[in-house]
């Protein structure tokens, strides 16, 4: 499914950032990191996050292919993207805040 989804490159990179955004601790997490690495570490922290948490990676089944398939169609890069251009905000907004 390479279709665009709400801005996004595809459903599957939309659902993981909006999952993301809608876990407070998972969002300063990945936002702490977004202040800290480059956009490509950031990818890539993002994909071992996400590879490393699926219940279903030792278990061989159509489910566990199916989910498989859907978080390799995650465009990584595109989110990480977006918590670097957050990140920065979050800084310039505090940086002004410190100045008043």
């Amino acid at each position: 499914m390479c279709k665009e989804c709400n801005g996004w490159s595809n459903f599957e990179t939309w659902n993981y950032k909006l999952w993301i955004d809608n876990d407070q601790g998972l969002q300063k997490m990945v936002l702490d990191q977004a202040g800290k690495l480059s956009v490509y570490d950031l990818s890539k922290f993002l994909k071992d996050l996400i590879e490393d948490n699926n219940p279903l990676q030792e278990t061989a089944s159509m489910y566990s292919d199916l989910l498989q398939s859907a978080i390799e169609n995650i465009n990584h890069y595109e989110i990480a993207e977006s918590f670097a251009e957050e990140a920065e905000e979050i800084l310039k907004h505090e940086k002004e805040h410190e100045q008043e």
